[in-house]
């Protein structure tokens, strides 16, 4: 039971600072054209790949198995494909956002 909540606390965490670097690249995007920060563009490329990758890895290792284990009826298998189609989608914008 203490290792589900430490997982459960462990993902919610990473969705913070997920979010956190979304908020802060919408307040970059918001300052265009007036305004280009070098300095949090490169902040933001570098963080981006490795907190997808920590949130994606989170979720295939807590969530996914959570949701398999529900009694659902097909829905279930749709919503983890849906899932990890898009984990490969948010993979790929931010390497394309990160070779900018």
């Amino acid at each position: 039971m203490q290792q589900q909540f430490s997982e459960h606390h462990e993902l919610g965490q990473a969705y913070r600072e997920l979010l956190s670097l979304c908020d802060r690249l919408e307040t970059l995007a918001d300052s265009i054209p007036r305004r280009i920060d070098l300095t949090s563009c490169r902040m933001i490329m570098t963080e981006l790949p490795e907190k997808l990758r920590r949130v994606h890895a989170l979720e295939e290792m807590i969530l996914f198995p959570a949701v398999e284990d529900q009694p659902m009826d097909d829905g279930r298998d749709a919503l983890i494909a849906r899932l990890r189609a898009e984990h490969d989608q948010d993979d790929r914008a931010a390497v394309e956002l990160c070779a900018c």
